[in-house]
């Protein structure tokens, strides 16, 4: 292909114009800064960002501002680490506008396709907005839906493929025959693949851990082993296997279980992400609390063809499934959740966005104080978004403010320590060095919202 003179201009110009929003020069002037390696508050800080990196923090007086610097004024404002939502479900481009604006820079994206790879692509060397992307392949489900993985065959040939594909992880389902478990799980092990996702229900758990499955996802697999050896519930489960019940197994909860089974997590760095927030949005049809998600100000960032359809098929309609079961279901969650913290097991911020009326971006910081509900602090519910992400993706220069740290950050107009609702009070966000004050994220999210609901 010959290209004239005037195509080569317009493509020099869209180059340097990609290099130049990966090398702005910022600096956060007389900001109180969470670095997020332990709970003190840097009072009054300059951070100078140069490259999309950290370059110096320290007081106002010993600071001198590069002279191509934007300046930003952090006067009582709080600048953070960039969160991380570890359970994602992307289905259109504009989520990622939703979760950069909201301050996630990173997500796990847990039911991948081809375009995620090029997104992901994209987002990396600065052509598209948006978070960070770290994917799975399609979900093995086993016999469920579409993409049947039934045979131990079909396992071991899915796992090649999306290690040819460059996916990150392999995510598993609670619908996988034990013998297809073991087919993949053992072939993504030979392969280098970290393997994610459901506790199958007929695989115990146990045989999960010694399988190298590093993370369990919506705590799928807990209720069950911390129920009563009485409980009516757990005969169900067993006499019926799966069913939307084993998810809530635990209502009637063991506290020494409890106990119990958070220890032999941390004993096997086992990783575990709750996602509270859309389990919490498992409630019957017909009550107030489903009234009160289908008036979430957050859904006029989803299509409106989507948002019937979405309460439609998680709204639960058995008719043993009542809101109390609900609700005491949640309170053992909340439980183990505080087990997991307290024995030291990896915990992860996630929200299932995508699902059950979960909307992306805005759902990490309802995750945020579902978590502070659970019994953790602040700055522990802040952590399982930020250092544990880093621990968790093997990223050392991520997840808080470091010299040479990358610079992804959140800039607030509270103190989120003092209150995790503060994570809302967005003054503008930062990824990769480049800067977006609240102005910028706020058009984005308006032309996003315009477009769905005209």
């Amino acid at each position: 292909m010959r290209l004239g003179i005037g195509n080569i201009v317009i493509l020099v110009g869209l180059i340097l114009a990609s290099v130049d929003a990966l090398s702005q020069t910022v600096a956060f002037r007389n900001v109180n800064v969470i670095t997020m390696r332990n709970e003190t508050v840097l009072l009054g800080q300059t951070v100078v960002v140069e490259d999309g990196r950290i370059k110096t923090i320290g007081s106002n007086a010993s600071s001198k501002l590069p002279a191509n610097a934007i300046v930003v004024d952090g006067s009582g404002k709080y600048l953070m680490p960039g969160l991380a939502d570890m359970h994602v479900h992307i289905w259109d481009e504009t989520d990622l506008t939703l979760y950069l604006s909201n301050g996630v820079t990173r997500v796990r994206n847990l039911n991948g396709r081809p375009y995620h790879l090029t997104w992901r692509k994209q987002i990396a060397d600065g052509s598209k907005f948006g978070p960070n992307i770290y994917t799975s392949g399609p979900t093995m489900y086993g016999q469920l839906w579409v993409r049947t993985i039934d045979t131990e065959e079909k396992a071991i040939e899915s796992v090649r493929q999306q290690k040819a594909m460059g996916y990150d992880f392999v995510k598993v389902y609670h619908m996988l025959a034990p013998n297809v478990y073991a087919a993949a799980t053992k072939t993504a092990k030979s392969l280098g693949m970290r393997v994610v996702g459901h506790k199958p229900a007929r695989v115990p758990m146990q045989t999960v851990i010694d399988s190298g499955q590093e993370c369990l996802e919506h705590l799928l697999g807990y209720g069950y082993a911390v129920d009563r050896d009485d409980s009516p519930l757990r005969a169900q489960v067993q006499q019926g296997g799966w069913s939307f019940r084993y998810s809530y197994a635990g209502i009637d909860a063991d506290p020494t279980k409890i106990t119990r089974v958070a220890k032999q997590a941390a004993d096997n760095n086992i990783w575990n992400c709750p996602t509270l927030v859309v389990m919490d949005r498992w409630v019957p049809n017909g009550t107030p609390e489903m009234t009160e998600i289908k008036s979430n100000p957050y859904w006029q960032y989803i299509p409106s063809s989507k948002r019937n359809g979405s309460v439609e098929r998680y709204g639960v309609t058995f008719e043993d499934y009542t809101l109390e079961y609900q609700q005491q279901g949640m309170k053992v969650r909340r439980q183990i959740v505080k087990a997991l913290h307290d024995a030291g097991a990896g915990l992860l911020l996630g929200t299932d966005a995508g699902a059950n009326t979960v909307v992306a971006g805005f759902s990490i910081h309802e995750e945020l104080v579902a978590m502070v509900e659970a019994g953790l602090t602040p700055y522990q519910a802040l952590a399982t978004g930020t250092t544990s992400i880093s621990l968790y993706l093997k990223t050392p220069d991520v997840g808080h403010i470091s010299r040479g740290a990358k610079a992804d950050m959140l800039l607030l107009n509270a103190n989120p320590l003092d209150d995790i609702d503060n994570t809302k009070k967005i003054a503008g966000v930062m990824k990769d060095g480049r800067w977006y004050p609240k102005s910028d994220l706020d058009e984005r999210l308006a032309n996003i919202a315009s477009s769905y609901n005209n």
